[in-house]
């Protein structure tokens, strides 16, 4: 499709664009033209973009095919909301069969990846079938997750997992938003589970992927974190997560990566109670170095306090 939204590659696009295609044929020229565009992916400039959205507008001729073209040309136009309109107005004509369904779900995307809009209860289930695509179902959660409370809505959050689990059983990366939900649920154990399957996982990616490292390296951390959180903290695991993550930010060269792995070992070596357990000075270079990177960094400047006391 000529507009981005999570459904490249999917089989929703397909079923769409073969609708499209089954339906320009017995369109005037000017029809078959627009949807080609729509069909081909091709790119074109605003003003051509807003010159075919006010062609449409004009031809007003009640068929529901042209609406949902211009349905189509305001979203790629982002003009969210209209779209969504004039979809919806389709479906109440003579739309009918499987596309009438195919379009629900495409509302349903652009209203929860544009609008921050929630699919109520009984549409969840249409809305991850309508990513059918390995690619976009972890970003379609992140941003479910984003927009749905978390303190207040953990059920929905976890019922999104647990079908996107089933929907997409060999997409490991959906291993990160589980592990991110059983630590919001204070559940840390099965976390690091989780977020350990995701490592062994990535393992098995190409090492010289840069997306890969930085995945490896947050990872590591994201261990290390939990490590901390332990009922009883495990201070040499944690520095060890983060000294393998270290690695990772080294061969990325990502310096947000690097000062919150050095935020974290740096607490780890703070961390026991007993002060002359404390790696002091381990914990000072660490400190530093965030410094060096960030001379305002707040969180490293209570830590290095701390280390004076």
């Amino acid at each position: 499709m000529a507009f981005n939204l999570k459904i490249t590659g999917t089989t929703l696009e397909k079923r769409l664009l073969t609708y499209l295609e089954e339906e320009k044929q017995s369109r005037e020229k000017k029809i078959r033209k627009m949807a080609d565009i729509l069909c081909k992916d091709e790119l074109i400039s605003f003003e051509l973009s807003n010159k075919y959205i006010k062609d449409l507008r004009k031809l007003n001729s009640g068929d529901p095919f042209v609406e949902l073209l211009l349905a189509f040309f305001l979203a790629d136009a982002e003009e969210w909301e209209e779209s969504i309109t004039i979809f919806d107005k389709t479906l109440e004509k003579n739309i009918h069969g499987p596309v009438a369904e195919d379009i629900r779900q495409l509302v349903l995307l652009i209203r929860i990846s544009e609008l921050n809009i929630l699919p109520a209860a009984g549409e969840l289930n249409d809305l991850l079938d309508a990513i059918s695509s390995e690619e976009n179902i972890v970003p379609v959660l992140w941003k479910l997750a984003e927009v749905i409370d978390a303190g207040k809505n953990p059920e929905l959050l976890q019922q999104c997992a647990e079908k996107a689990g089933q929907l997409y059983p060999d997409v490991f990366r959906t291993g990160n938003f589980q592990a991110w939900l059983f630590v919001k649920d204070n559940k840390v154990e099965p976390a690091i589970e989780a977020f350990l399957k995701v490592l062994e996982a990535l393992k098995k990616e190409d090492p010289d992927e840069s997306q890969v490292q930085i995945e490896i390296g947050t990872v590591n951390l994201n261990l290390a974190e939990c490590n901390l959180l332990l009922p009883v903290p495990d201070t040499g695991k944690a520095i060890e997560y983060c000294n393998a993550a270290i690695e990772q930010s080294e061969m990325t060269g990502d310096p947000m990566l690097e000062i919150l792995i050095l935020l974290t070992r740096a607490k780890a070596y703070l961390w026991p109670e007993d002060k002359q357990s404390r790696n002091l000075e381990a914990a000072v270079k660490d400190i530093q170095r965030i410094l060096e990177i960030d001379p305002q960094n707040r969180e490293a400047l209570k830590l290095l306090q701390k280390t004076e006391e």
